[in-house]
């Protein structure tokens, strides 16, 4: 998560969600491969430093969720289903409200994201990508039945070609010691 107008979550949640916020919801920023065709050993954020600017604006979420919000059952991976009370909202202040069931749920497709967003690398390299969808399998399929698995024309899309290392520097700044990564 890079923060961009806040030093910290604290500030960030009590900026934008009252007491009738139940949870509130940060843009996924989808990074490419940069290239990279094996795994390396160098932080992922240092190494997966482009984006597709067609692509990388991604409508997925994740939310920072108030618990006492939360209504039974949890049936989402990006968001939670609130109680009658709570509402959902994004870093514009927008309120959103969906039935119960609603798969919409999980994305916020205004897609803001001058006030936080998540850096998102599903793909790091292509070996990497591969063993993910191929061998280990992924939240939504299981092994062996991930529909994109040795399709190369749905990973090269997300090679990048703009370069953006804006969670690579907050890292740097907000844990010095991965400074070290820039000497070598």
């Amino acid at each position: 998560v890079v923060l961009k107008r806040h030093s910290n979550v604290v500030d960030f949640v009590e900026a934008y969600c009252d007491f009738r916020c139940g949870q509130l919801s940060i843009n996924w920023q989808n990074m490419g491969t940069s290239g990279e065709t094996n795994y390396s050993a160098v932080p992922v954020l240092k190494r997966n430093v482009h984006y597709d600017e067609n692509r990388a604006m991604h409508g997925t979420i994740k939310v920072i969720v108030r618990v006492k919000a939360v209504a039974d059952p949890m049936r989402w991976r990006h968001s939670v289903m609130l109680k009658d009370k709570y509402n959902w909202v994004d870093t514009n202040h927008k309120v959103h409200k969906y039935k119960f069931g609603d798969w919409r749920r999980q994305s916020n497709n205004d897609k803001p994201l001058d006030v936080a967003v998540i850096y998102h690398y599903p793909f790091k390299s292509r070996e990497e990508f591969r063993y993910r969808t191929c061998v280990r399998g992924t939240s939504a399929h299981k092994r062996g039945e991930v529909p994109m698995c040795d399709n190369p024309g749905y990973y090269e899309l997300y090679n990048g070609t703009t370069f953006d290392d804006t969670a690579w520097r907050h890292l740097m700044r907000m844990v010095p010691k991965y400074r070290d990564y820039e000497r070598n």
